[in-house]
């Protein structure tokens, strides 16, 4: 595809044409090129916004965008100041986001067995426990923060608390969230059907301008769950109403039995079904459907703009003649001509990107006797990539001498 009459096409109001032209070039290994792309720029924006790291990614964006126009338009001291900018960037942004690099790759590379612990299902009787201590709370306008784990391991995004590891009852949470208690200010972590720490701080939400009226708790809820695929469940101690949040969206419920219903369809889209399929995948294809839209799209754009299939083109290389198996004794000390000149045919982003390492001519001279030799080079002799189309070879043959090692004063190489 001429992306350039592409585009010209679209600028030109010609849709038809525009249209006409890509359908003409789009084959099905493009369309896998571009899912795959989307899958790796998908993660990417997992990573932006559990890391909230916005402003970082934008800035080498930014760097990207500018190193790649200054290598296309040939702007050598641009090109010279900014690569050494993009890399010393780099290695500063894994520095500083080592830990959130860390936590992020132990959330996407959980084995099996450990996903199976962290999504085993509370039983429906635990999930009552926990409706009816909430409900409890609610009446009393006792505030509390519960947090229900999914699959991304909190460890490195929670701070403080006491461990506990208990049973989950209604009187143990009751009594955590008592006033009177060290850790009733901070939230509740329950994990493999089990209250794993309490007193635990919270990140807040970074925008929280929907909810001004909202205590710490709420926003706490909230800053949970924009990084991590949990359920946190807020009362509050001012109104004693019950929140929910997850996806960093804040609900306030009418009723317990409105939670129940939310705990046991949390509880069921975190469980591995029977089939084995890691509940991870499933987390990776059912949630943020707008972050997979616009990978999709970002991926399509990077294709069109990066991906310059202008048809079929011609481009001539040239390569040095390499000679092996040469016999013992014998050397090679003249060659006319030394270079072969190649004429390849394919599409033009594989000629542009072909590099002349990867072309080879080598002849081999096994059982060739010393004096002058012509020989043929054959297509067998000649090495490139399969992508790509041999449409000549100049000259068809070489002329080549061939001394003993004893009597020659040069060789060639």
């Amino acid at each position: 595809m001429n992306v350039h009459a592409l585009f010209a096409n679209v600028l030109s109001s010609n849709w038809i044409e525009a249209l006409s032209t890509l359908n003409r070039s789009f084959v099905f290994k493009d369309a896998v090129d571009i899912i795959i792309a989307s899958f790796f720029i998908y993660l990417i924006l997992v990573f932006i916004r559990q890391t909230r790291s916005y402003f970082i990614f934008i800035t080498l964006a930014a760097l990207l965008v500018v190193s790649y126009l200054a290598e296309v338009f040939g702007l050598g001291l641009t090109r010279q100041l900014f690569q050494p900018i993009l890399t010393f960037f780099l290695v500063i942004f894994v520095i500083v986001f080592q830990r959130e690099i860390r936590r992020f790759f132990r959330w996407f590379t959980l084995s099996r067995q450990s996903l199976g612990r962290n999504a085993a299902a509370l039983s429906s009787e635990i999930s009552a426990v926990i409706v009816h201590a909430v409900h409890d709370m609610a009446k009393v306008k006792m505030g509390a923060l519960i947090v229900l784990s999914g699959d991304y391991p909190l460890d490195d995004i929670i701070e403080g608390g006491f461990p506990l590891d208990g049973k989950i009852s209604s009187p143990l949470i009751l009594s955590i969230f008592d006033h009177t208690t060290p850790g009733h200010d901070g939230s509740m972590i329950i994990e493999n059907k089990r209250i794993k720490r309490f007193g635990v701080h919270l990140p807040l939400a970074e925008d929280f301008k929907g909810f001004a009226t909202m205590g710490t708790r709420h926003r706490a809820a909230v800053g949970i769950s924009e990084r991590t695929d949990c359920l946190a469940i807020a009362v509050s101690e001012e109104r004693g109403t019950i929140s929910v949040a997850e996806g960093g969206i804040l609900k306030t419920l009418q009723n317990a039995g409105e939670l129940d219903d939310i705990i046991k369809r949390f509880l069921k889209e975190n469980t591995i079904e029977e089939s084995g399929a890691p509940s991870i995948w499933k987390y990776m294809l059912l949630h943020n459907f707008s972050s997979k839209v616009f990978a999709v799209c970002i991926a399509a754009l990077l294709w069109f703009v990066l991906v310059d299939q202008s048809g079929t083109v011609n481009r001539d290389f040239n390569t040095s003649v390499e000679f092996v198996h040469v016999p013992v004794g014998l050397l090679v000390t003249e060659a006319k001509p030394d270079t072969i000149n190649l004429s390849f045919s394919g599409e033009s982003r594989d000629i542009n990107a072909l590099s002349p390492s990867l072309l080879r001519a080598r002849v081999d001279l096994t059982g060739t006797s010393a004096g002058p030799h012509d020989l043929e080079i054959t297509k067998d002799e000649l090495q490139y990539p399969s992508y790509i189309t041999l449409t000549k070879s100049s000259p068809a043959t070489i002329h080549i001498m061939v001394t003993s090692d004893a009597t020659s004063s040069s060789v060639f190489k």
